[in-house]
C-alpha cells in the first residue's frame, strides 16, 4: 500500500511539474505577436523545467 501511495505521489508531482512549465511559458510568451525567432529561448527554458522534473522522478526511482 505504501508503494502505491508513493507511486501516485510521484506521478502527481510530475504532472504538477508539467503544469508549472506550461504555465510559465504561457505567462512569459507574448502570444499577440508570437514570433518563433524571438520566443524560442523561453520555450526552451520551459521545456527544461519539465525535463528537470521528469528526470527527478527517474532519479528517485533509481536511487530510493
Amino acid at each position: 500500500m505504501k508503494k502505491i501511495k508513493e507511486n501516485w505521489q510521484s506521478k502527481l508531482s510530475t504532472i504538477m511539474g508539467f503544469i508549472v512549465a506550461i504555465s510559465t511559458a504561457w505567462i512569459t510568451i507574448d502570444w499577440t505577436s508570437f514570433d518563433i525567432q524571438k520566443e524560442y529561448p523561453k520555450l526552451i527554458l520551459s521545456a527544461l523545467i519539465a525535463v528537470g522534473g521528469y528526470m527527478t522522478k527517474l532519479n528517485t526511482k533509481v536511487n530510493p
